[in-house]
């Protein structure tokens, strides 16, 4: 049994099912104002590593304002989100950009047509 929102409005639509739900997950119904990911703290992370790691995978899982959630955005969304991820990604400080993989056989990301 799983429960999905198809965008951001159904958080609010549908509040009577999703609040318990998200309470007993988490512990709470809201998150934070303005939660954000703090890119001090993760250089932080990766500098803490030092020598011992060798790469470093970060996985990013998170809807974007604006953006149609996974269960019902299209391939045109699924395009710009990619875009916009990737964007962001590869704005980091030389210590800590990587490279982005996409799927294999991709044709969505043009710098690495193929995938």
């Amino acid at each position: 049994v799983g429960l999905v929102a198809g965008d951001e409005a159904c958080y609010d639509t549908f509040r009577e099912l999703f609040d318990p739900v998200i309470e007993s997950l988490h512990g709470c119904i809201q998150a934070p104002p303005q939660q954000r990911a703090n890119a001090a703290a993760v250089s932080r992370i990766f500098a803490s590593v030092g020598n011992y790691a060798v790469s470093i995978r970060l996985e990013m899982r998170r809807n974007l304002k604006g953006l149609r959630l996974a269960p019902c955005c299209s391939a045109e969304d699924r395009c710009q989100a990619e875009e916009l991820l990737t964007k962001a990604m590869m704005s980091f400080n030389s210590d800590n950009q990587g490279n982005y993989y996409p799927l294999a056989f991709s044709t969505s990301y043009k710098p690495k047509p193929g995938g």
